[in-house]
Formats: structure tokens, sequence, C-alpha cells
């Protein structure tokens, strides 16, 4: 523990703008704290504040200070930057929220009680940090790009000359993937092979390794020390090792083949093709993309055969369609109707007939759907029910939904949009990373709304459509995000090991493996230990700090507390119940502890307090990483200390930031009901619910429905007040 002289206080009442009695506070905390320091400040988190608050823990050599203001969402990683600029960074800090979760949502009367209750209760946890100490890593300049499409290509033009070492590895004998077989791009307006050439010009090959015809063997390693097996395709025995301290996947997707269900003729008549095929003929063409509007030509794609002179263009083949991808693979739109205008502004006599179930053009794509319109494309908005094949003509029957008509198309060329679908060859590759993938293939997000280019496993990034379905201008602005984030963790001068880690310890490990096999990351794994250890079981659980995602899984399903994760330990979260439940026996209500998730779910919460939507004063909130962090042991300490309800509010159960982290609490959850079921409580205690930072009117209704259900119920049965 810290002693409490060796801790400072800094109250921030935001410009006055918190009106709360912080006199009687002040004075409370004298009473109950009287080696601690404790100051007030009108503006804490302004320029001048921080300062302040700097030389305050310099000249007073403190261990840890307690912020009180606001939401750490507005001054947590402010903070977090200004200890390390400061060489600070062995400083412990916590927060509490008196304004957005105290001061905001009851009267003053009531949230001056609650906001003593909420400094205390973070008082008491910060006593009880612990120092670990971890070897410094320095961290060198370097990167491996999987992959040299469009967004492989950006990533390296953005870092070469940062003077990186830089290695782009390509499966194919050129740079520049799917786009270069394009005709013409949106919004370009350029040719796929233009475009990749002109990016190549602004690629110096003399600052990047680059490997043609080479694919990945395997990778593996940690940020700051992966290592890849590459081999050259043309000679396998060819082989490299490649180290780098990050890895970027940039490698893309496939095309659906609708040869393998018969697809509208697919297969059987060489007039029925994909869009991509189509393109590649198209790009071959004999044709002068300049050439003016009275100079059009015939279509002619096969031999022998008269010029085309209607054409059908079926969209969404394969995507859309719960027997094969559920997603939209939204190229596939706005593809057809570039195609289409070029098509109508270079040939004679076409008809062009687009069937399709919703026509999905956003921003500057909307454009060229007007443009399509009045050059004379025909919109069906139907599916095509079948292909009649014939010699001469190839017959669609399509139901026009607008008209309620059946049509029956007689037209010589059928174009197929099909789904764009994962690339499956690195899907061995990623399960040994632990890389999570979805939708059948494609590379996981780590938090789809707001980290897409982050994996499931640290320093390795991925974008474009290795992540799904992607318009140009999307993968580009990913890689120029994954190219930040890069420059950011590089320009360090040694690896950063965030606050939020879990540490094992060796004495308590019993070696049961549950944190292996918990972990949503697969970071945990298993050592024996040295052989003078026989008293001690033979294995023990070891987890590599750099690594470590800071979930707090482990954490709460670890059964001798070996393993606890620094901020939001054990004994730190029981001193903050402890304390904060202290008035249990006196509080005319029932109190309601509530474990909330540090992602949405306190967004929520804080969103909350922003729009002034109260919830009654006995509901006290302890902020935790992930809802994986709550155990079975903080729900019972939590009665035992005198709450009368506990619930969990954890983000959505398909939008954890931690993969999996609320499901897992939910089984903490369902076992701390049956336990107080088989002692005599009511059912109905424990509640575990999800929330997103714009559903705070769910939120809402759902704590003041807790809050009645828990006042009807009455006090805990350990309460001395009954």
């Amino acid at each position: 523990m810290i002693d409490e002289d060796n801790l400072l206080v800094c109250i921030c009442n935001c410009g006055e703008t918190i009106e709360l009695d912080f006199e009687e506070i002040k004075q409370k905390f004298s009473t109950d704290f009287p080696s601690a320091k404790l100051i007030i400040s009108d503006s804490a988190c302004s320029n001048d504040g921080i300062d302040q608050l700097l030389t305050n823990l310099k000249s007073g050599d403190y261990k840890g200070f307690l912020f009180v203001g606001c939401t750490p969402q507005i001054i947590e990683v402010k903070l977090e930057l200004e200890l390390r600029k400061n060489n600070l960074q062995n400083v412990f800090f916590e927060i509490a929220n008196i304004r957005e979760q105290c001061y905001w949502v009851h009267d003053e009367d009531n949230a001056s009680y609650k906001a003593y209750i909420l400094i205390k209760s973070h008082f008491e946890k910060l006593k009880h940090k612990k120092n670990e100490d971890f070897d410094i890593e320095n961290i060198e300049k370097s990167v491996i790009i999987i992959g040299a499409g469009i967004g492989g290509l950006e990533v390296a033009i953005n870092l070469q000359d940062l003077g990186y070492d830089i290695t782009l590895i390509e499966k194919e004998k050129e740079l520049g993937g799917f786009i270069r077989e394009l005709p013409i791009i949106h919004p370009y307006n350029i040719s796929g092979e233009e475009f990749i050439i002109e990016k190549l010009a602004k690629l110096d090959q003399d600052k990047i390794k680059i490997f043609k015809n080479w694919k990945v063997a395997w990778v593996d390693g940690k940020l700051g020390n992966y290592m890849a097996k590459i081999f050259d395709i043309s000679d396998e025995n060819n082989e490299k090792l490649i180290k780098g301290s990050i890895v970027v996947f940039t490698t893309g997707h496939d095309i659906f083949i609708p040869s393998k269900k018969d697809y509208f003729g697919y297969g059987k008549d060489d007039r029925v093709l994909s869009l991509y095929e189509f393109a590649k003929k198209l790009k071959h063409l004999n044709y002068n993309k300049n050439q003016e509007i009275n100079e059009l030509i015939p279509l002619k794609l096969f031999e022998g055969k008269e010029s085309i002179k209607k054409i059908l263009i079926i969209q969404c083949v394969g995507s859309r369609d719960k027997n094969f991808y559920d997603y939209c693979s939204k190229y596939c739109c706005t593809t057809a109707i570039n195609y289409s205008i070029e098509l109508l502004n270079h040939f004679s006599d076409l008809d062009i007939f687009i069937s399709y179930i919703d026509i999905r053009t956003p921003w500057t794509s909307e454009y060229i759907y007007q443009e399509a319109r009045d050059l004379g494309v025909n919109f069906i908005k139907g599916k095509v029910g079948s292909v009649e094949i014939f010699d001469d003509k190839l017959i669609a029957t399509v139901y026009d939904s607008s008209i309620r008509k059946l049509l029956k198309l007689n037209v010589d060329l059928i174009l197929l949009s099909t789904a764009l679908t994962p690339n499956m060859e690195n899907q061995e590759l990623f399960e040994e990373l632990n890389i999570k993938t979805w939708n059948k293939g494609f590379i996981k997000p780590k938090y789809a709304k707001l980290r897409n280019i982050e994996t499931s496993r640290n320093g390795i990034f991925a974008c474009g459509t290795a992540t799904g379905p992607k318009l140009i201008e999307e993968t580009i602005n990913e890689a120029n995000a994954i190219s930040m984030e890069i420059m950011k963790i590089l320009e360090q001068p040694d690896l950063f090991i965030s606050r939020n880690i879990t540490i094992i310890d060796p004495d308590k490990c019993n070696g049961c493996e549950l944190c292996a096999r918990i972990c949503p990351f697969n970071i945990p794994y298993m050592i024996e230990r040295e052989a003078d250890s026989e008293s001690k079981p033979e294995y023990l659980a070891v987890i590599d700090p750099f690594s470590c995602r800071g979930c707090g899984t482990c954490n709460a399903i670890c059964p001798t507390a070996a393993a606890q994760l620094q901020n939001y330990s054990q004994d730190e979260i029981f001193a903050q119940i402890t304390s904060i439940l202290g008035d249990s026996d006196d509080f005319e209500k029932p109190i309601i502890i509530g474990f909330v998730c540090d992602e949405c779910a306190y967004a929520s919460v804080d969103i909350l307090g922003l729009l002034r939507k109260k919830y009654p004063e006995n509901i006290r909130l302890i902020r935790i990483p992930c809802g994986g962090r709550l155990s079975l042991l903080d729900i019972l300490k939590s009665y035992n200390e005198g709450a009368s309800g506990v619930f969990l509010l954890a983000c959505g159960e398909d939008k954890c930031h931690y993969l999996e982290g609320n499901t897992k609490a939910k089984l903490h959850i369902e076992a701390a009901e049956e336990i107080l079921e088989s002692i005599g409580w009511e059912k109905g205690r424990t509640e575990y619910f999800t929330s997103f930072a714009a559903d705070n009117s769910e939120l809402y209704r759902r704590i003041n429905n807790f809050a009645e259900k828990i006042k009807k119920m009455g006090n805990n049965p350990f309460v001395k007040s009954n």
C-alpha cells in the first residue's frame, strides 16, 4: 500500500461550474485522511492547471494523485501524456468523475454527499496500487507490409522517407493488385493501370525492399519484434526471414465465382460474364477513350459473332444472399453504373439494363447514377428469376417491382455483379496469429467504429478489402490512418507499456491454465517451472507485458488471485467496493453498485449527465476496463459489504472492444444469481445490461427501472438497518 502522505488530491471545480460544497468535502477528507494533501483548483484540466499539478507532484515527490472533476474520457489521456513528457510515468493516478456522473445528475445536496463517497472510494483504491518494474525494450524502426495493392502501396509511400526499414511483399509478379485490371475507376475517371502507375511513380524502390512473386509462410512474434518467413513462388526453396516491429496486412479480396452454383448460365455460355471478367475484356478492347461521341463504334467481344446491342447487368450476385454472403459488397453499384456510362459513351446502338435490389451510390457516386439515368440506362428494381440460353439470344425473366410486371428481356450479353469475398489464402496464418476473422474470412477489426485498422493482435494492422468490402477512397484513408499509427509507435524511443496490463504472481500461480484458455487474445501461455521448484505446480502462466491488451478477463477467472490487472487489481477493486459501501448500514435507500465498462457503456452514462437525465443517487458506479474484468468475487464482495443490487453495464454482445469480455462476464452474473438464490435471496438483484453511446434513453429507462425494483425488494439481508 501507498502511505497517505505520499498521495495528492486535486479537485477541479470546472471554472466554478461544479457548485458542490467543497469546503465540507475538504473538511471530511481531512478528518478521514489527515496525512494526505488536498488542493482545489478552478481549472485543473487547463494547461496552467496541469503545469501546477506537475509542479506539486515534483516538489512533493508524490507517488500518486487523485484527480477529481470531469470524466476520465476527457482528461485521462491528457494526464497520461503529460506525465510521460515530464518523466513521471511511474506516478499513479485515479480520476473521480463528480461532474457527468454526480453533479449533473443529482440535486446539489445529494450530489455533494455522493461526490465525497466517490472521492473517498477512489482514494482508497489509489492507496492499493503497486509499482511493477519492466525491462524497457528499444523498438527498431521496421515495418513488414504484406500485399502491394492500393493499401500496401499507400502505406509504403507514406513511410518511405522516414528512414524506416520497410519490406513490401507481393504474391503476384506485378505490384498493384486487382485494380490493375480495371478499365476505369471512380471517382478518378482513369484506368486502374494508370492509377497504379501514378502510385508507382511515387514509390522510391531504393528505400523499400520489394519482393514480387513471393508469399508469406508464417509470421510470429510480438509488437516490436515480429518475424516473417517468406518464400519465392517460382522457387520454394528460396526462403528469407524478415524482421519487423510492425506488420500490416493489405492482402485484398477474392471475387465470388458463380459457376459453383450455375448462376444464370455462368460457365455454360461465354456470353454470361462476371463484371470483373468483363472489365478485363473491356480494358483490352481497341477503342479510343478520348474519342468524340459522334465516333461511336460497335461493341464486339466475341470473334465470329455480331456486335452486342443489349446488355443486362444483374446486381447482388452472391451478395445480400443468405445462401452465400449476406453483406453488401459495396463496389458493385458504382462499378456497374460506371461501366454502363463508359459503354454508352464509346459504343453504338447499346441498350443497357441494370437489375437491382437497391441502388447504393454514396457521396459523389450519386452523380454518376444520375448521369447514367440521363444517358438512358434502364434500371429495373427486381431480381432476375431465370436465364434461358439460346443460340442467338439470352432470355432473362425479371419481375420489376416498381411497375409490378414480369419482364422478359432478350439480350446479347449478361454481366454479373458478383460478391467481393474474403481472401482465403491466409486463413491458416491468421489462425496461428490469433487474428480474429468475421463474415466468412475477412480480418476482424479490433473495434469496427473507432479502431477499424487494428487487429486482435498488438502491432498488426490491416486495411482495405482484407477487412471487408471497401471503395478505393476508403482503402486509401485506412492506409493513411495506419501510417499515422505506425509513426506514433516507431517515433517513440522505446516501447511504452500500458498501465493496464496483467501481472502473474509466480508464487500464487497453480498452473491451472484458465487464463490461457479464457483470454480473447490468447496472450497468456504456459511454461515449465525451473527444476528447483519442486513444491510448486509443474507449469506456470506467463504474460508478455507488451502483448497484453488489458481487458482483465484472466484476472476475473483466476482462482488463486495470481493474475492481477494493474489499476484494476482485486485489492484495488475490493478497496473501492468497501469504501463506496461504507455507509450502507445508515443510508436511507438500498445502495446499488454498477460496474461500468470503460468503452461504450461508460460513454453512455456520461451522456446521461450531459443531457442532465437524473437517476437515483443510491446508484454508485465503479469503472472497469471491460465487462470481462468483473468477477464473481467482486459481485459477492459487493453484497457482503452492503450492496442491495449489483449490475454490470457492458458493450453490446457483438461490439465488445475486447472481443468477448462481456459474454464471459455474463457467466459471473449468472453464477452470482444462482449462489444468492441458493441461500434464500430473491432472484433479480444482479443484472447484466448492455449499452452504446447513442442508446442513452434505453439506458436511462433500464437503470431507473432496476433502482425501482431494488427499492421494492429492500435492503439485502446483511445490512444492519434491517
